[in-house]
Order: C-alpha cells, then sequence, then structure tokens
C-alpha cells in the first residue's frame, strides 16, 4: 500500500512538473508557439514559420491598428492589447466589400457580415467597394463575429509578427 501511493504521488508530481514545464515554455520562451482561445480560427497550438512573403489563405499573429485597440476598448472586447491569430483574406491589390450582408473578395463571397454584436451595438461594416492599399492586408477569421477586416479594414503589413501553421487544433 505504502510503495502503490508513493508511485501515484510521483506520477502526480511529475505531471505537473511537465504542465509547468509547458506553460512556462509557452508564456516565456521565444515566441514559436502560439496558443489560439478564441473560435475566429479553431483552438488550439500554433507553431511560428520563418519567412514574411504573405500569401492569401496564411495564417498570421499581428498586432491590430491603435484604432481597433480603440475600439475594443470602447467596446469591452478583451484587455484591449492583444495579438491576434487571422488568416491573411486578401492582399495588395484585392478588391473587397459588403453587398446584402455578405463579404466579397475579388467578387468571391467570404463570409457573412454581423450588423450587431452580442450586446446590440452595430458593428462597423465596410460597405462598399475598396482595395487593398500597397503595404496592406486584409485579416479574416473564419466565424462571423470575428473582429477582423470586414469590420476594421486593412492592416499594414508591418504589424504582422509572425506567420503561424497549425500543430493541434479542434479541426
Amino acid at each position: 500500500m505504502y510503495l502503490e501511493m508513493d508511485r501515484e504521488k510521483r506520477k502526480r508530481i511529475i505531471v505537473v512538473s511537465l504542465v509547468t514545464i509547458f506553460i512556462l515554455f509557452i508564456n516565456f520562451a521565444p515566441k514559436i508557439i502560439y496558443v489560439n482561445i478564441t473560435r475566429s480560427l479553431p483552438l488550439g497550438i500554433y507553431l511560428a514559420i520563418p519567412g514574411m512573403n504573405i500569401r492569401r489563405g496564411d495564417i498570421v499573429v499581428y498586432e491590430p491598428p491603435t484604432r481597433v485597440y480603440t475600439f475594443m476598448k470602447e467596446r469591452a472586447y478583451g484587455k484591449g492589447n492583444e495579438q491576434f491569430l487571422k488568416r491573411v483574406g486578401a492582399i495588395a491589390g484585392d478588391s473587397y466589400g459588403v453587398m446584402d450582408g455578405v463579404l466579397l473578395i475579388n467578387g468571391e463571397e467570404k463570409g457573412l457580415i454581423k450588423e450587431f454584436d452580442s450586446s446590440g451595438n452595430p458593428m462597423p461594416v465596410m460597405t462598399g467597394l475598396h482595395v487593398v492599399p500597397d503595404g496592406q492586408f486584409l485579416p479574416l477569421g473564419d466565424q462571423v463575429n470575428s473582429l477582423d477586416g470586414r469590420y476594421t479594414g486593412p492592416v499594414p503589413v508591418g504589424k504582422i509578427i509572425t506567420r503561424v501553421v497549425p500543430v493541434l487544433t479542434e479541426w
């Protein structure tokens, strides 16, 4: 009985130690691992990859422009200093806009638009036809309630921290 208890205790200590080391690694190691805890893309662990030549469909980690942080603070969406993890929906020269509640990129339907947030506040929908300016990209989440380019517009490419690929996700 004494030996069994010791084994169980050792197992718990080992598991707790490994989880602690993993959490410390994720939070304090050079940022090569990113954890997505929002529903804008699949929940899970993403790995940074070198190279910054972005293409449509790439997943990037970026700092939103100040105007987005200001909007987040006004609406109490998070802390207002988060890094975002989104797909590159459009690149410089691509057209985008909203028609009949649908986001169009280069004439193709890419997702719906929400007119109001979960608190009933109107969302700043990017109505009309626009072109992504040089040196910018349009971030896009997989979900309609993702705070992304369909509501905030393009972001300077210089705001991108890294490209990432999913390693372990819910899908």
